[in-house]
Parts: C-alpha cells; structure tokens; sequence
C-alpha cells in the first residue's frame, strides 16, 4: 500500500484566492447589484418594484453563489454544463 501524496503547495493558495473573491463578493458586491435591481428598467417594465430590503436580500443571495459560478466556470459563459438542468426529464427517477 502506498501513502497518498500531499496536496502541491499551489492548490493551497488556489484555493485561499476563490475564497477570498468569494467572501469579497459577500461583503463588498450586494450594496452596489441591490442598487441596481431597484433602478432596473427591465423589471419595472414587468410591473416589478423591489424595495430595499427584499434587493438587498436578493443580491446577498446572489452575489456569493455567482462569483463561484464564475470562478468554478472559469469566466465560461457559455452554459453548456446547466442543459441538463432545464430539462425537467433529467429530474424523473430511472425506476
């Protein structure tokens, strides 16, 4: 048997940056994306009209699991890897 080699040193640091980015985009992003979901014209199109606390909430929510979309992606956007999401047979059981 043989003992599992370490984790390189560098993997260590990778993964200190995505945290970091992440915790950034908790702290530092959902002021500024809150801000931004209350002046969209886009939604007030729809008839949609966020208060404060309910964007502010929304972009709390938003802006830590995107930056890890991003980071996890590599900046991909192109969403490939999320077909199979929307296609709601991907959810039926096998049996």
């Amino acid at each position: 048997m043989v003992a599992p080699k370490g984790l390189p040193l560098g993997t260590y640091g990778l993964f200190a940056a995505r945290d970091a980015l992440t915790v950034a985009a908790s702290f530092n992003a959902p002021a500024g994306v809150s801000a931004r979901l209350r002046d969209s014209q886009f939604l007030k199109s729809h008839g949609i009209s966020l208060g404060y606390d309910t964007s502010l909430n929304i972009a709390q929510i938003l802006c830590p699991s995107t930056m890890q979309d991003i980071l996890e992606d590599g900046g991909n956007t192109d969403r490939e890897d999320w077909t199979g999401v929307r296609d709601w047979r991907c959810w039926e059981s096998n049996d």
